[in-house]
């Protein structure tokens, strides 16, 4: 489900608009709370009839768009900080390296989570959308009086090394 609300975020599988048919007790649309739990005790009790089999699916994919969401814009962030950082000396801050560590913090802890979620990033990285952002961001913060690379000057290792900070 790839259908943006209004204000352009991923909208949720879990909208009261969008809601199936209440089949086996818990409508989602209109208690998601409540529907988790009913479904997760179904589970653990191996209840296949009560299972919600389209409703579950739909949230487990957005549950992993939503980590592959926030490894992007994390990545994009600490990229923007970084050539901030290095091309702007003169305006450096100590809440630019908050940012910084606070960005690799978030990426590490992902990863840490899910694995599989460094794939993710490495082709993140490779094909340069999150740079691209991460230009973009930076040429509006530095009021567009700094010419950034095309592509990243750091390889993905340095940029998600602890304590890098470009010259």
């Amino acid at each position: 489900m790839n259908e943006q609300n209004k204000t352009g975020a991923a909208a949720s599988v879990h909208d009261v608009t969008k809601a199936a048919p209440v089949q086996n007790g818990v409508d989602i649309g209109r208690d998601f709370q409540e529907w988790l739990l009913e479904q997760a005790s179904a589970l653990h009790e191996r209840r296949v009839a009560s299972l919600d089999w389209q409703n579950l699916a739909e949230e487990l994919e957005a549950m992993a768009r939503k980590d592959r969401t926030a490894l992007r814009s994390h990545m994009q962030n600490l990229l923007s900080h970084l050539l901030k950082w290095a091309y702007q000396p003169e305006y450096r801050t100590s809440s630019w390296i908050a940012t910084i560590n606070a960005s690799r913090d978030s990426i590490h802890d992902l990863i840490e989570e899910s694995s599989s979620l460094r794939n993710v990033m490495e082709r993140v990285f490779a094909e340069s959308r999150a740079y691209a952002r991460a230009v973009r961001d930076a040429v509006v913060d530095t009021g567009n009086r700094v010419q950034f690379p095309p592509q990243s000057p750091w390889p993905l290792d340095k940029v998600l090394e602890s304590g890098f900070l470009p010259d």
